[in-house]
């Protein structure tokens, strides 16, 4: 019995291993600034820097953070904010974290 254990820990190593660069290969990350939302909060439209729009979708098991702190869906994903979300083959993100737009520079005033 402990040879048999023994043989196909080796076995059960090479497919835990499998598993992770399957899943590796699978999610993307998305970057860019929210363009729109949808009515129902299912997905949102990025728009990335030279690319074309990309809608990410979302769920409950959808983790969220703004400006480095844990968030929510509502406070995080807001048009305007730049967002780098973790998605996978369905385009389904798992992670989502999100910056607040900066302040617009202001100039000074003429005298």
């Amino acid at each position: 019995m402990r040879s048999t254990a023994l043989s196909t820990l080796p076995t059960m190593a090479l497919l835990a291993m499998v598993t992770l660069v399957a899943n590796a290969q699978t999610a993307s990350t998305v970057k860019g600034k929210v363009k729109s939302i949808a009515d129902d909060k299912s997905s949102f439209v990025v728009t990335p820097k030279g690319g074309e729009d990309v809608t990410v979708k979302v769920n409950a098991d959808t983790k969220y953070s703004l400006d480095k702190k844990d968030s929510t869906l509502d406070d995080a994903v807001k048009v305007g904010n730049r967002i780098t979300a973790t998605v996978n083959a369905d385009g389904l993100a798992t992670e989502v974290a999100a910056r607040t737009p900066k302040p617009a520079a202001t100039a000074p005033a003429a005298q």
